[in-house]
């Protein structure tokens, strides 16, 4: 793909009403891959549950624009999700880390089945420096 190519990138974003009281930042699809990008001012470990709708509602989008049948014996292709959470809130958090949806099921010895990750980013004064750098009218300007 070369980096002007403007057909390999749609905008998915779940724009207009919200959605079962969600709404994404932004989201688009490049190449096979999904990528879902949400900015945050207060600290929210529970964004892996509102990932977890945001996916159900663009792979849901996904399979009906593309006319994909879900119960096909054969299995279906579909783009690779991605979910990064930029925070930029008062209470100090590291500059990465990773939250799972498992961590909010009871601990228990009943394997899991579901898991959706997000990657929360640190975007405050100091944290990231080298993302900062690299995005800075985006992010570092914000």
């Amino acid at each position: 793909m070369k980096k002007s190519d403007e057909g390999a990138l749609t905008i998915t974003t779940i724009s207009g009403a919200l959605y079962m009281d969600y709404k994404n930042d932004i989201s688009f699809l490049i190449d096979s891959t999904l990528n879902l990008y949400e900015h945050q001012s207060t600290w929210n470990p529970n964004m892996p549950l509102c990932g977890l709708g945001y996916f159900a509602r663009l792979y849901e989008d996904y399979v009906r624009l593309n006319e994909l049948n879900i119960y096909s014996e054969t299995r279906l292709k579909l783009p690779k999700p991605q979910y990064f959470v930029f925070y930029n809130g008062t209470k100090a958090e590291p500059d990465r880390q990773i939250l799972k949806l498992s961590d909010s099921f009871p601990d228990d010895d009943i394997q899991s089945h579901l898991e959706v990750m997000v990657v929360a980013l640190n975007i405050n004064y100091g944290h990231n420096r080298e993302l900062m750098e690299k995005c800075r009218k985006i992010l570092e300007e914000y």
